[in-house]
């Protein structure tokens, strides 16, 4: 028997964190959630030419509730795991679900005052059958994984939006500074007729963070 407070429990809530802004929606346990570029999708991305028409969807059976990637052409990611087509996969809040690295979705449940867990599954190969679901208790920032998955995620968006060659060296440089321990980190680019390589962007943290004369420059090739 369902009880009032089973009635009346606040929906998880998907909500888009990389690509389409303003997604908000209700995971409701009556409803289909359908994700890809179809106009008539719950979550309609036409503008995004990796997301297959009809690429994925979320649905609840037995009060839980699942992602199924529909046979999309380039996967549907479940917190950095790509998930087997046709499969439904149970979601909690935390998770994020990737449709390409450019569209990304957390579920979030409203009721909670932060989320301090992240359910990873892995797919288990030499099992068809075979999958492995395990959640991590995290402190809020103390995570690593989930550090490196939100820089990750920044990382992708300026890539995206770099309009430049020079623009997207220092993006992936200061990527390269932020998410390692290297001290040292430069982006070269092609070599010219002369066999010389140009330097479009270096960081150094021995320095303040940016190498002396860090402005896009030429260097020689190695011998």
């Amino acid at each position: 028997m369902m009880t009032t407070a089973a009635k009346t429990r606040t929906p998880l809530l998907l909500e888009s964190t990389c690509g389409p802004e303003g997604v908000r929606i209700p995971l409701e346990p009556d409803g289909v959630v359908t994700l890809g570029r179809r106009p008539n999708c719950t979550v309609a991305l036409p503008g995004y030419e990796q997301v297959s028409r009809q690429h994925a969807q979320i649905s609840f059976d037995s009060g839980t509730c699942y992602v199924k990637d529909n046979r999309s052409r380039h996967g549907t990611w479940l917190n950095g795991v790509r998930i087997e087509p046709d499969r439904p996969y149970p979601i909690h809040s935390g998770d994020l679900i990737a449709l390409s690295p450019y569209v990304v979705f957390r579920v979030v449940d409203p009721a909670a005052p932060s989320s301090t867990t992240m359910t990873v599954q892995a797919v288990d190969h030499a099992e068809a059958d075979a999958t492995s679901i395990v959640t991590v208790d995290t402190a809020a920032g103390a995570d690593p994984s989930r550090q490196r998955l939100d820089l990750l995620l920044k990382v992708a968006q300026t890539i995206h939006a770099a309009r430049t060659q020079e623009a997207l060296a220092e993006a992936v440089v200061d990527a390269a500074m932020t998410g390692t321990c290297f001290t040292h980190a430069a982006f070269l680019g092609p070599m010219d007729a002369q066999g010389r390589i140009t330097v479009l962007a270096r960081r150094s943290r021995t320095r303040g963070g940016r190498a002396p004369g860090s402005a896009p420059g030429s260097a020689p090739r190695s011998a």
